[in-house]
Protein backbone atom coordinates (compact mmCIF):
# COMPACT_ATOMS: atom_id res chain seq x y z
CA UNK A 1 0.00 0.00 0.00
CA UNK A 2 1.36 3.03 -1.05
CA UNK A 3 2.11 6.10 1.64
CA UNK A 4 -0.83 8.23 0.24
CA UNK A 5 -3.58 5.41 0.85
CA UNK A 6 -1.87 3.51 4.07
CA UNK A 7 -4.04 5.98 6.08
CA UNK A 8 -7.41 5.47 3.99
CA UNK A 9 -10.43 3.42 5.05
CA UNK A 10 -11.06 0.50 3.13
CA UNK A 11 -13.33 0.48 0.33
CA UNK A 12 -15.26 -2.84 -0.71
CA UNK A 13 -15.50 -5.86 1.26
CA UNK A 14 -18.19 -6.61 4.27
CA UNK A 15 -20.60 -4.25 5.31
CA UNK A 16 -19.78 -1.71 8.40
CA UNK A 17 -22.36 -0.80 10.47
CA UNK A 18 -23.24 2.46 11.99
CA UNK A 19 -24.45 1.72 15.49
CA UNK A 20 -26.66 4.74 15.71
CA UNK A 21 -29.07 2.68 12.92
CA UNK A 22 -30.60 0.78 15.65
CA UNK A 23 -31.59 4.11 17.45
CA UNK A 24 -33.07 5.69 13.83
CA UNK A 25 -36.71 5.30 13.13
CA UNK A 26 -38.49 2.80 11.23
CA UNK A 27 -38.36 3.59 7.76
CA UNK A 28 -40.71 0.85 6.32
CA UNK A 29 -41.34 -2.53 6.66
CA UNK A 30 -39.24 -5.49 4.20
CA UNK A 31 -42.08 -7.43 3.60
CA UNK A 32 -44.07 -4.43 2.60
CA UNK A 33 -41.47 -2.75 0.85
CA UNK A 34 -40.56 -6.25 -1.31
CA UNK A 35 -43.99 -7.21 -2.00
CA UNK A 36 -43.32 -10.58 -0.11
CA UNK A 37 -46.72 -12.49 -0.08
CA UNK A 38 -46.99 -14.56 3.38
CA UNK A 39 -48.50 -17.52 1.76
CA UNK A 40 -45.90 -18.12 -0.63
CA UNK A 41 -42.77 -16.57 0.61
CA UNK A 42 -40.58 -18.25 3.82
CA UNK A 43 -38.23 -15.92 4.93
CA UNK A 44 -34.67 -17.41 5.51
CA UNK A 45 -31.05 -16.77 6.64
CA UNK A 46 -28.99 -16.99 3.25
CA UNK A 47 -29.79 -18.29 -0.16
CA UNK A 48 -27.99 -21.06 0.47
CA UNK A 49 -30.83 -21.85 2.88
CA UNK A 50 -33.31 -20.92 -0.09
CA UNK A 51 -31.72 -23.05 -2.28
CA UNK A 52 -32.04 -26.42 -0.07
CA UNK A 53 -35.37 -25.59 0.67
CA UNK A 54 -36.42 -25.26 -3.22
CA UNK A 55 -34.79 -28.77 -3.78
CA UNK A 56 -37.08 -30.27 -1.23
CA UNK A 57 -40.37 -28.72 -2.32
CA UNK A 58 -39.86 -29.71 -5.69
CA UNK A 59 -38.56 -33.35 -4.89
CA UNK A 60 -35.60 -33.50 -6.26
CA UNK A 61 -33.55 -36.01 -4.36
CA UNK A 62 -31.69 -38.37 -7.43
CA UNK A 63 -32.88 -36.31 -10.04
CA UNK A 64 -31.21 -33.69 -12.30
CA UNK A 65 -31.29 -29.84 -12.23
CA UNK A 66 -29.50 -27.87 -15.11
CA UNK A 67 -27.14 -25.11 -13.99
CA UNK A 68 -25.04 -22.14 -15.55
CA UNK A 69 -21.86 -22.65 -16.54
CA UNK A 70 -20.80 -19.60 -14.69
CA UNK A 71 -21.44 -19.88 -10.86
CA UNK A 72 -19.97 -20.39 -7.30
CA UNK A 73 -19.23 -24.21 -7.93
CA UNK A 74 -18.51 -24.36 -3.94
CA UNK A 75 -22.21 -23.50 -2.78
CA UNK A 76 -23.83 -24.82 -5.74
CA UNK A 77 -22.40 -28.49 -5.99
CA UNK A 78 -21.58 -28.80 -2.30
CA UNK A 79 -25.35 -28.63 -1.71
CA UNK A 80 -26.46 -30.50 -5.04
CA UNK A 81 -24.21 -33.22 -3.68
CA UNK A 82 -25.08 -33.52 0.03
CA UNK A 83 -28.77 -33.52 -1.31
CA UNK A 84 -27.92 -36.19 -3.85
CA UNK A 85 -28.98 -34.05 -7.05
CA UNK A 86 -26.88 -34.63 -10.36
CA UNK A 87 -26.62 -31.63 -12.37
CA UNK A 88 -25.73 -30.64 -16.20
CA UNK A 89 -23.94 -26.84 -16.93
CA UNK A 90 -25.65 -25.11 -19.63
CA UNK A 91 -23.38 -22.36 -21.45
CA UNK A 92 -23.67 -18.52 -20.60
CA UNK A 93 -22.77 -16.11 -22.96
CA UNK A 94 -20.39 -12.80 -22.70
CA UNK A 95 -23.38 -10.76 -21.68
CA UNK A 96 -24.12 -12.59 -18.72
CA UNK A 97 -27.81 -14.04 -20.30
CA UNK A 98 -27.93 -18.17 -20.93
CA UNK A 99 -27.33 -19.16 -24.89
CA UNK A 100 -31.00 -19.98 -25.15
CA UNK A 101 -30.81 -22.74 -27.91
CA UNK A 102 -28.68 -24.87 -26.02
CA UNK A 103 -30.16 -24.56 -22.93
CA UNK A 104 -34.16 -25.33 -24.63
CA UNK A 105 -31.67 -28.30 -26.52
CA UNK A 106 -30.73 -29.73 -22.63
CA UNK A 107 -34.64 -29.13 -21.06
CA UNK A 108 -36.16 -31.87 -22.02
CA UNK A 109 -34.04 -34.49 -20.74
CA UNK A 110 -33.81 -32.36 -17.12
CA UNK A 111 -36.36 -32.46 -14.35
CA UNK A 112 -35.40 -29.09 -13.33
CA UNK A 113 -33.59 -25.86 -14.26
CA UNK A 114 -31.87 -23.10 -12.01
CA UNK A 115 -31.12 -19.50 -13.87
CA UNK A 116 -29.00 -16.31 -12.26
CA UNK A 117 -29.88 -12.71 -12.58
CA UNK A 118 -26.28 -11.96 -12.56
CA UNK A 119 -25.44 -8.90 -10.57
CA UNK A 120 -28.51 -7.53 -10.69
CA UNK A 121 -28.17 -6.57 -13.83
CA UNK A 122 -29.96 -8.94 -16.38
CA UNK A 123 -33.20 -10.68 -16.20
CA UNK A 124 -33.94 -14.34 -17.57
CA UNK A 125 -37.76 -14.95 -16.26
CA UNK A 126 -38.13 -14.19 -19.75
CA UNK A 127 -36.54 -17.42 -20.60
CA UNK A 128 -38.12 -19.76 -17.78
CA UNK A 129 -41.48 -18.41 -19.29
CA UNK A 130 -40.68 -19.95 -22.33
CA UNK A 131 -39.39 -22.96 -21.19
CA UNK A 132 -42.05 -23.47 -19.04
CA UNK A 133 -44.31 -23.17 -21.75
CA UNK A 134 -42.66 -25.64 -24.06
CA UNK A 135 -42.02 -28.48 -20.81
CA UNK A 136 -44.70 -27.80 -18.19
CA UNK A 137 -43.34 -30.58 -15.66
CA UNK A 138 -40.10 -28.68 -15.87
CA UNK A 139 -39.10 -27.10 -12.05
CA UNK A 140 -38.01 -23.78 -12.73
CA UNK A 141 -35.75 -22.04 -10.17
CA UNK A 142 -34.71 -17.99 -10.36
CA UNK A 143 -31.65 -17.33 -8.52
CA UNK A 144 -32.12 -13.49 -7.55
CA UNK A 145 -29.53 -13.66 -5.14
CA UNK A 146 -27.62 -10.71 -6.74
CA UNK A 147 -30.83 -9.13 -7.66
CA UNK A 148 -32.85 -8.67 -4.22
CA UNK A 149 -34.49 -5.70 -5.40
CA UNK A 150 -36.22 -8.03 -7.85
CA UNK A 151 -39.20 -9.39 -6.29
CA UNK A 152 -40.30 -5.60 -5.90
CA UNK A 153 -39.64 -3.85 -9.72
CA UNK A 154 -40.50 -6.82 -11.54
CA UNK A 155 -43.82 -8.79 -10.81
CA UNK A 156 -43.04 -13.03 -10.59
CA UNK A 157 -43.14 -14.32 -14.30
CA UNK A 158 -45.51 -17.19 -14.82
CA UNK A 159 -42.96 -19.24 -15.65
CA UNK A 160 -40.92 -19.11 -12.08
CA UNK A 161 -41.42 -21.70 -9.70
CA UNK A 162 -39.47 -20.48 -7.52
CA UNK A 163 -36.99 -17.20 -6.78
CA UNK A 164 -34.69 -17.04 -4.19
CA UNK A 165 -33.06 -13.98 -2.93
CA UNK A 166 -30.42 -12.58 -0.35
CA UNK A 167 -30.76 -9.92 1.90
CA UNK A 168 -27.10 -10.06 3.16
CA UNK A 169 -25.72 -9.34 -0.39
CA UNK A 170 -27.37 -5.79 -0.72
CA UNK A 171 -27.84 -4.46 2.83
CA UNK A 172 -25.53 -4.00 6.55
CA UNK A 173 -27.36 -7.31 7.74
CA UNK A 174 -26.04 -10.32 9.14
CA UNK A 175 -28.02 -12.86 7.26
CA UNK A 176 -31.44 -12.77 5.73
CA UNK A 177 -33.69 -13.83 2.56
CA UNK A 178 -36.20 -15.04 1.33
CA UNK A 179 -37.79 -17.93 -1.19
CA UNK A 180 -40.83 -17.36 -3.32
CA UNK A 181 -42.97 -20.28 -4.09
CA UNK A 182 -45.76 -20.46 -6.90
CA UNK A 183 -47.43 -23.07 -4.63
CA UNK A 184 -48.72 -21.74 -1.72
CA UNK A 185 -46.41 -22.92 1.44
CA UNK A 186 -47.70 -24.63 4.49
CA UNK A 187 -44.79 -22.64 7.21
CA UNK A 188 -45.78 -25.14 9.75
CA UNK A 189 -44.59 -27.79 7.33
CA UNK A 190 -40.89 -26.01 6.21
CA UNK A 191 -38.04 -27.73 7.84
CA UNK A 192 -36.36 -24.46 9.05
CA UNK A 193 -34.28 -24.23 11.93
CA UNK A 194 -34.40 -21.15 14.22
CA UNK A 195 -32.20 -18.38 13.30
CA UNK A 196 -28.46 -18.65 14.02
CA UNK A 197 -27.77 -16.56 17.41
CA UNK A 198 -24.39 -17.26 16.93
CA UNK A 199 -23.69 -16.01 13.55
CA UNK A 200 -25.58 -12.53 14.00
CA UNK A 201 -23.09 -11.96 17.01
CA UNK A 202 -20.27 -12.58 15.29
CA UNK A 203 -21.01 -10.38 12.36
CA UNK A 204 -22.43 -7.78 14.77
CA UNK A 205 -18.98 -7.62 16.09
CA UNK A 206 -17.06 -7.62 13.18
CA UNK A 207 -19.22 -4.88 11.49
CA UNK A 208 -19.14 -2.52 14.49
CA UNK A 209 -15.53 -2.71 14.85
CA UNK A 210 -15.27 -2.29 11.01
CA UNK A 211 -17.67 1.18 11.38
CA UNK A 212 -15.09 4.56 11.21
CA UNK A 213 -11.84 2.04 10.32
CA UNK A 214 -9.21 4.02 8.59
CA UNK A 215 -6.53 1.99 8.20
CA UNK A 216 -2.83 3.04 8.57
CA UNK A 217 -0.39 0.73 10.69
CA UNK A 218 -2.23 1.15 13.76
CA UNK A 219 -5.18 -0.31 12.99
CA UNK A 220 -4.01 -4.02 12.12
CA UNK A 221 -5.03 -5.41 14.83
CA UNK A 222 -8.55 -3.93 14.58
CA UNK A 223 -8.64 -5.06 10.91
CA UNK A 224 -7.47 -8.61 11.43
CA UNK A 225 -10.26 -8.59 14.85
CA UNK A 226 -13.26 -7.96 12.29
CA UNK A 227 -12.06 -9.87 9.34
CA UNK A 228 -12.05 -13.30 11.84
CA UNK A 229 -15.56 -12.13 13.15
CA UNK A 230 -16.78 -11.63 9.42
CA UNK A 231 -15.38 -15.40 8.65
CA UNK A 232 -16.63 -16.94 11.68
CA UNK A 233 -20.22 -15.53 10.82
CA UNK A 234 -20.10 -16.76 7.01
CA UNK A 235 -18.93 -20.75 8.62
CA UNK A 236 -22.58 -20.91 10.14
CA UNK A 237 -24.30 -21.04 6.51
CA UNK A 238 -22.90 -24.34 5.63
CA UNK A 239 -26.17 -25.96 7.80
CA UNK A 240 -29.47 -26.61 7.97
CA UNK A 241 -31.95 -24.00 6.50
CA UNK A 242 -32.10 -21.60 9.10
CA UNK A 243 -34.65 -18.59 9.95
CA UNK A 244 -33.57 -14.59 9.77
CA UNK A 245 -32.29 -12.85 12.41
CA UNK A 246 -34.59 -10.41 14.92
CA UNK A 247 -31.42 -8.33 14.69
CA UNK A 248 -31.24 -8.55 10.48
CA UNK A 249 -35.50 -7.28 10.64
CA UNK A 250 -34.49 -4.58 13.17
CA UNK A 251 -31.47 -2.84 10.98
CA UNK A 252 -33.64 -3.88 7.35
CA UNK A 253 -36.47 -1.34 9.02
CA UNK A 254 -34.44 1.69 9.22
CA UNK A 255 -32.25 1.33 5.88
CA UNK A 256 -33.45 3.54 3.48
CA UNK A 257 -34.20 0.90 0.88
CA UNK A 258 -35.27 3.31 -1.90
CA UNK A 259 -31.98 5.93 -1.27
CA UNK A 260 -29.83 2.81 -1.44
CA UNK A 261 -31.31 1.52 -4.90
CA UNK A 262 -30.70 5.43 -6.16
CA UNK A 263 -27.08 5.23 -5.18
CA UNK A 264 -26.44 1.61 -6.16
CA UNK A 265 -27.76 2.67 -9.86
CA UNK A 266 -25.55 6.02 -9.65
CA UNK A 267 -22.65 4.83 -8.28
CA UNK A 268 -22.64 1.86 -11.22
CA UNK A 269 -23.31 4.72 -13.92
CA UNK A 270 -20.65 6.61 -12.84
CA UNK A 271 -17.87 4.21 -12.67
CA UNK A 272 -18.84 2.97 -16.16
CA UNK A 273 -18.92 6.02 -17.78
CA UNK A 274 -15.19 6.69 -16.05
CA UNK A 275 -14.00 2.95 -17.92
CA UNK A 276 -15.02 4.35 -21.21
CA UNK A 277 -11.50 5.58 -21.23
CA UNK A 278 -9.87 2.48 -20.39
CA UNK A 279 -8.30 0.23 -23.19
CA UNK A 280 -7.68 -2.71 -21.09
CA UNK A 281 -10.93 -2.19 -18.58
CA UNK A 282 -14.50 -3.15 -19.97
CA UNK A 283 -17.42 -2.80 -18.02
CA UNK A 284 -19.77 -6.59 -19.39
CA UNK A 285 -22.87 -4.35 -18.81
CA UNK A 286 -22.15 -0.80 -19.74
CA UNK A 287 -25.67 0.33 -18.41
CA UNK A 288 -27.90 -1.09 -16.02
CA UNK A 289 -31.45 -1.90 -17.83
CA UNK A 290 -34.49 -0.01 -16.63
CA UNK A 291 -35.44 -1.41 -12.84
CA UNK A 292 -32.35 -3.26 -12.46
CA UNK A 293 -30.27 -2.47 -9.25
CA UNK A 294 -27.07 -3.68 -9.58
CA UNK A 295 -24.92 -5.30 -6.83
CA UNK A 296 -21.97 -4.94 -8.51
CA UNK A 297 -19.92 -3.50 -11.72
CA UNK A 298 -18.62 -6.43 -13.34
CA UNK A 299 -15.45 -5.45 -15.21
CA UNK A 300 -13.33 -7.45 -17.89
CA UNK A 301 -9.54 -7.22 -17.88
CA UNK A 302 -7.84 -7.28 -21.24
CA UNK A 303 -4.80 -9.79 -21.61
CA UNK A 304 -4.89 -12.35 -18.73
CA UNK A 305 -4.26 -8.72 -16.68
CA UNK A 306 -6.63 -9.78 -13.80
CA UNK A 307 -4.16 -10.55 -11.02
CA UNK A 308 -2.21 -7.43 -11.76
CA UNK A 309 -5.29 -5.03 -11.25
CA UNK A 310 -6.85 -6.50 -7.94
CA UNK A 311 -3.26 -6.50 -6.78
CA UNK A 312 -2.65 -2.76 -7.99
CA UNK A 313 -6.00 -1.81 -6.23
CA UNK A 314 -5.40 -3.56 -2.74
CA UNK A 315 -2.25 -1.52 -2.55
CA UNK A 316 -4.76 1.14 -2.84
CA UNK A 317 -6.99 -0.41 -0.04
CA UNK A 318 -9.73 -1.24 -2.69
CA UNK A 319 -10.89 -4.55 -2.07
CA UNK A 320 -12.99 -6.17 -4.93
CA UNK A 321 -14.08 -9.74 -5.26
CA UNK A 322 -14.04 -12.45 -7.74
CA UNK A 323 -16.86 -13.51 -8.98
CA UNK A 324 -16.07 -17.02 -9.18
CA UNK A 325 -12.97 -19.08 -9.29
CA UNK A 326 -13.70 -21.41 -11.41
CA UNK A 327 -14.63 -24.98 -9.40
CA UNK A 328 -13.05 -28.46 -10.32
CA UNK A 329 -16.52 -30.14 -10.24
CA UNK A 330 -16.89 -27.91 -13.70
CA UNK A 331 -15.29 -29.68 -16.06
CA UNK A 332 -14.94 -28.13 -19.07
CA UNK A 333 -16.52 -25.40 -20.02
CA UNK A 334 -17.62 -23.30 -23.07
CA UNK A 335 -14.97 -20.11 -24.24
CA UNK A 336 -17.62 -17.36 -22.72
CA UNK A 337 -17.86 -18.31 -19.46
CA UNK A 338 -14.34 -19.17 -19.13
CA UNK A 339 -13.59 -15.58 -20.22
CA UNK A 340 -16.15 -14.58 -16.81
CA UNK A 341 -14.31 -17.11 -14.76
CA UNK A 342 -10.20 -16.21 -15.35
CA UNK A 343 -10.91 -12.55 -16.39
CA UNK A 344 -13.16 -10.30 -15.10
CA UNK A 345 -13.51 -9.16 -10.98
CA UNK A 346 -16.37 -7.16 -9.43
CA UNK A 347 -15.72 -3.32 -8.75
CA UNK A 348 -18.14 -2.09 -5.48
CA UNK A 349 -21.03 0.29 -6.44
CA UNK A 350 -22.61 0.31 -3.17
CA UNK A 351 -24.45 2.53 -1.08
CA UNK A 352 -21.40 3.35 1.53
CA UNK A 353 -19.08 4.71 -1.57
CA UNK A 354 -19.29 8.59 -1.70
CA UNK A 355 -17.74 11.46 -4.26
CA UNK A 356 -14.39 11.33 -3.07
CA UNK A 357 -14.49 7.25 -2.92
CA UNK A 358 -15.68 6.92 -6.57
CA UNK A 359 -12.75 9.81 -7.72
CA UNK A 360 -10.60 7.28 -5.70
CA UNK A 361 -11.78 4.07 -7.64
CA UNK A 362 -11.44 5.61 -11.28
CA UNK A 363 -8.46 6.73 -10.48
CA UNK A 364 -6.62 4.08 -8.74
CA UNK A 365 -8.61 2.15 -12.59
CA UNK A 366 -7.09 5.32 -14.84
CA UNK A 367 -3.67 4.57 -13.56
CA UNK A 368 -3.50 0.59 -14.25
CA UNK A 369 -5.02 1.36 -17.41
CA UNK A 370 -1.99 3.71 -18.24
CA UNK A 371 0.62 1.27 -16.89
CA UNK A 372 -0.98 -1.80 -18.84
CA UNK A 373 -2.10 -0.31 -22.23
Amino acid sequence: MSRADAGRAPLGGDFALDPAILDGPIVQQPDAFFALDPDRTVIVDSGRSALRLAIAAAGLLGKTILLPDYLCGGIFFDVLESMRVRWRLFPVQDDLLPRAGALEALAGDADAVLTIDYFGLVSTAPLLDRLKQRYPALVTILDAVQDTYQARVRPVRPGVDFMMASFRKTFPVPDGGFLWSRTPVDQRAVPLAPSRRSSSDAWLAGALLKHGFAGGADGGARERAYLSAFEQAKRTFDGPPAGMSECSLEILRRLDLEAIAAARVANYRALASALRECRTLCPIVPVPGAGHVPLFLPVRVARGGRTACLEHLRARAIYCPVHWPRDARQGATEAASLTLHEDTFSLPVDQRLSAGDLARVTDALLAFDRKAA
